[in-house]
């Protein structure tokens, strides 16, 4: 039954996801549509946040306001620094890596390679094998054509979503498009940002401006540093009370392990 199943899920067009994420904030619902491939849209709603997510070359992202950081993104630094904008998401959010365990292509690999005598339980009514794969669970239809009816998680994130074919997806892929457009700089949260000593160069008697210096370190706690990986100065100059001038910077940065 698992090694029939699993080609069934790359005849389609995608899947359609929805359910609830238990993290430390309290829980979250979940809603995703996600191509066969991976690429995916979808949103996290707890009471009035709401946060958009976006799933592009395996990497999800995140945008959501600075309460729903502060409550779903437990142990980010600054939290601050990534409300109102673009952001990769923390590990925590949704809890799993969608592309390689929500996407009907990988799910079709999971399930064969995964046990063929898995126990049954129902699922809305409908009787379903419980197939483990990785590190989550799969329930699949007993009965031909062996739809996925939901997958769940357990551990430090849960999740526990039921799963329906996305019959049109024209409609996931224009809200994907609209939300690439604006992953251009998109902060990652992961990535450790330890400025060095700010220093001063062609400041005294300049009329014209003044260059400002800070070297910089990029370390993670996640993973490896993408060679993309840049950091990003504001400068503000004052002089009793008074703004003189703002600047922008960014640049590559010398990166370490952690």
């Amino acid at each position: 039954m698992v090694a029939r199943g699993g080609p069934r899920l790359t005849d389609g067009i995608g899947l359609r996801y929805a359910g609830t994420l238990a993290v430390a904030g309290g829980p979250a619902r979940l809603q995703l549509r996600i191509s066969p491939e991976g690429s995916a849209s979808g949103t996290l709603t707890a009471g009035a946040r709401t946060a958009l997510l976006a799933t592009v070359d395996g990497v999800t992202y995140i945008k959501a306001g600075l309460d729903f950081w502060r409550a779903y993104a437990a142990g980010t630094e600054h939290p601050e620094y990534y409300a109102g904008g673009w952001a990769k998401a923390p590990a925590t959010l949704p809890g799993v890596d969608v592309a390689k365990a929500l996407a009907p292509e990988a799910v079709a690999r999971l399930l064969a390679e995964a046990s063929a005598d898995p126990k049954t339980e129902k699922v809305g009514g409908v009787p379903a094998h419980v197939v483990r794969a990785a590190d989550a669970e799969y329930l699949v239809a007993v009965a031909a054509p062996h739809r996925l009816l939901g997958v769940r998680t357990s551990g430090r994130t849960a999740l526990t979503l039921t799963a329906q074919p996305l019959t049109n997806p024209a409609p996931m892929f224009e809200e994907l498009r609209a939300r690439v457009k604006r992953l251009g700089g998109a902060t990652d949260p992961t990535l450790h940002f330890t400025p060095g000593k700010l220093t001063f160069k062609n400041c005294d008697q300049n009329m014209n401006g003044c260059t400002v210096q800070v070297p910089t370190t990029l370390s993670t706690w996640e993973g490896t540093i993408s060679r993309d990986a840049r950091a990003s100065v504001r400068a503000s100059i004052t002089s009793k009370g008074r703004a003189l001038g703002t600047c922008y910077g960014s640049g590559a940065c010398r990166t370490t392990g952690r």
